[in-house]
């Protein structure tokens, strides 16, 4: 029975994944693609982030922490950015600048502490070396661990073509 459960957790998370995947324009899926290449980044882990925290909702907002655009590039870069020309509107306005200046964050953050699961993790939950940053670190880690080896999987056994059964738009209830 709990091998059922995580099956169908895992073909419903696969689904939902699937939709926002295929559901983003061509032209959006062209910048993670280039920013991956610019940064030396592989671009399904900029997708996944994107995925993770945003569901490539480029308008998203996270007042609370104050985060921007699909890849929720936080405010603490705004100054930064600035020096690059960069402001708030472009990043909620301009997909391709949110998924850079998102790469550019991580691009940072990779120089800076080495590439490992955990430095993706300071994407989201910061540097801080505690408790709690350090338990969500290791979470979002593994939230986008997750959502990549999806976007793998499903690549390497067909990808868009059965990812696409998911993205007719259809109410099923």
């Amino acid at each position: 029975m709990k091998y059922q459960v995580v099956g169908v957790l895992v073909a419903v998370l696969t689904a939902s994944m699937a939709q926002t995947v295929f559901a983003a324009p061509v032209e959006v899926s062209a910048c993670y693609e280039r920013a991956g290449r610019d940064y030396g980044i592989d671009p399904d882990l900029l997708l996944s982030i994107g995925i993770q925290e945003s569901r490539l909702n480029n308008k998203a907002i996270n007042k609370g922490s104050y985060d921007y655009c699909q890849m929720q590039v936080n405010q603490i870069h705004t100054d930064e950015l600035k020096d690059f020309g960069i402001n708030l509107k472009e990043l909620t306005h301009q997909p391709c600048t949110c998924i850079y200046s998102g790469t550019w964050v991580l691009a940072k953050f990779f120089q800076r502490y080495g590439r490992s699961w955990n430095t993706v993790g300071m994407y989201n939950a910061g540097v801080k070396n505690s408790p709690v940053p350090n338990r969500n670190r290791a979470n979002y880690a593994r939230s986008i661990r997750g959502i990549y080896t999806v976007i793998k999987m499903e690549k390497k056994e067909g990808g868009e073509k059965s990812l696409a059964l998911f993205n007719d738009n259809k109410t099923h209830k």
